[in-house]
């Protein structure tokens, strides 16, 4: 019997080469799955730098035209009340933390606040 009659009346894929298949395939996923693990974090990263320079750029619009910041008090090293700048137009939405639905994480329960300089951290 010759060889091409063997592989002529073969039917299906042997042991072998389906072990070979399934290990390029778990060798693929070990490569590609950590790198879209980590867009999420990145993605809130960008989230959270855009969120401060918009506050920052409120901040500074609103202590132009009124000459108080938007804190509870009106000074600075405060929480920002975000309403004050939604109500005087400097913003269109109340910026939210990133991170919020993320159960567990460090960031969750931190806010944009103003520091001694009048300079938007995220604390």
């Amino acid at each position: 019997m010759s060889i091409k009659k063997l592989l002529r009346n073969q039917k299906g894929f042997s042991l072998i080469e389906l072990l070979i298949v399934i290990g390029i395939l778990a060798i693929l996923a070990v490569i590609i799955i950590p790198r879209f693990a980590d867009t999420g974090e990145d993605s809130r990263k960008a989230a959270n730098s855009a969120n401060v320079s918009l506050l920052q750029s409120a901040v500074e619009r609103y202590h132009f035209d009124t000459g108080k910041y938007p804190t509870s008090d009106g000074n600075a090293d405060k929480v920002i009340n975000q309403n004050k700048l939604i109500n005087g137009k400097y913003i269109n939405e109340i910026a939210e933390n990133p991170w919020k639905d993320v159960t567990g994480h460090d960031n969750k329960t931190k806010a944009y606040i103003l520091d001694a300089n009048g300079n938007v951290k995220f604390e």
